[in-house]
């Protein structure tokens, strides 16, 4: 909800999206992504599912998605500063790479019994 009402104020009214990127827009984004892993990760610290934490396509998706955005998001902080162009092209590719990987080694790893997602493993 804040992300949404941020990107409608700064596309009124601050951003030339037609000739620059929505830059800020990809930052904000990209800290609540991170920041949403992290609270996933802190619950999962405090409930038995750390016991089968390898066996769950859950914390590998997370992870996959941690690793890109903490890489991606100084790219974009430092992306008006630096010709980007071909440091930015590998950059991601690598990341695109190691968060493929962690997807891949979680269908690989992840096991039936540890997927099922119901109100109660949500706390309710």
């Amino acid at each position: 909800m804040i992300y949404s009402i941020f990107s409608i104020i700064d596309i009124l009214f601050f951003a030339d999206f037609i000739h620059k990127g929505l830059n800020n827009n990809t930052i904000i984004a990209n800290i609540f992504i991170v920041i949403s892993i992290l609270i996933y990760f802190s619950e999962l610290l405090q409930s038995s599912a750390i016991l089968n934490i390898k066996h769950t396509i859950y914390f590998w998706i997370a992870i996959g998605v941690l690793l890109y955005n903490i890489g991606f998001l100084p790219i974009i902080v430092i992306a008006e500063y630096i010709n980007y162009s071909g440091v930015f092209r590998y950059t991601i590719y690598v990341l695109n790479f190691i968060t493929d990987s962690c997807f891949i080694l979680g269908f690989v790893l992840s096991k039936k019994e540890y997927n099922k997602l119901t109100l109660t493993s949500l706390g309710e």
